[in-house]
């Protein structure tokens, strides 16, 4: 079954750091930001200093989409944090479809079960959904693809793409032995959202299973 995402470039506006008040101690709040220089750099403008950790490898990370609790308030969007969580978010360059190989454009089912837009660049960040065969170690190939054909400056329509390489559920595979597993991704889109061109729709294609 293809299903489709609309998304509206008003969406860069959600707000994930909505959870700021002026007591000493805020819990629950998340964000998604990039890793620099020991510091977690939010795509909304806020920079945390980890001062307690319940993940150990956060600095050896890239992209995280974070649950934290703010410690302290140290500057103007500054905070001191207690990171309670943190979820891995590899960054990819959008293919263009007339320039992208066939095995970048597998056909294999994928879903999109989250997506949001982030920050300035801006992000388009996705949570995806697939199955594979247990116990596989086999390379899945995701890809968020640019229709140069059928966009246009204020519509653009992408697909996303999955190539499993045959590690997937398809006909002749008993279903008992694939399993789901869920990806994170964040796709730069400055490339394609250009500024002063007012109100963008984008359109995002993707191949699920005919049946749950």
């Amino acid at each position: 079954m293809k299903k489709t995402i609309i998304a509206a470039l008003a969406m860069a506006s959600m707000a994930l750091t909505s959870c700021f008040k002026t007591d000493p101690t805020v819990y629950g709040c998340t964000d998604i930001c990039n890793v620099e220089s020991s510091a977690l750099i939010s795509d909304y403008g806020s920079t945390y200093h980890v001062m307690e950790t319940k993940v150990q490898d956060w600095k050896s990370r890239s992209r995280l989409f974070i649950s934290y609790d703010i410690l302290e308030t140290v500057g103007v969007n500054e905070y001191n944090i207690r990171l309670n969580d943190a979820t891995d978010y590899t960054v990819k360059q959008a293919l263009i479809q007339s320039e992208s190989t066939s095995d970048q454009q597998g056909r294999d089912a994928v879903y999109i079960n989250k997506g949001f837009f982030s920050g300035s660049v801006p992000y388009f960040n996705i949570q995806c959904v697939y199955a594979h065969k247990k116990k596989s170690t086999g390379f899945h190939d995701i890809n968020l693809v640019y229709d140069d054909e059928k966009s246009n400056a204020t519509n653009l329509i992408f697909h996303l793409r999955h190539n499993a390489f045959g590690d997937t559920y398809m006909e002749g595979v008993d279903i008992s032995d694939c399993e789901s597993v869920a990806e994170c991704y964040s796709f730069p889109m400055s490339q394609f959202m250009k500024k002063g061109t007012g109100e963008i729709h984008i359109t995002v294609n993707y191949d699920w299973y005919k049946t749950s």
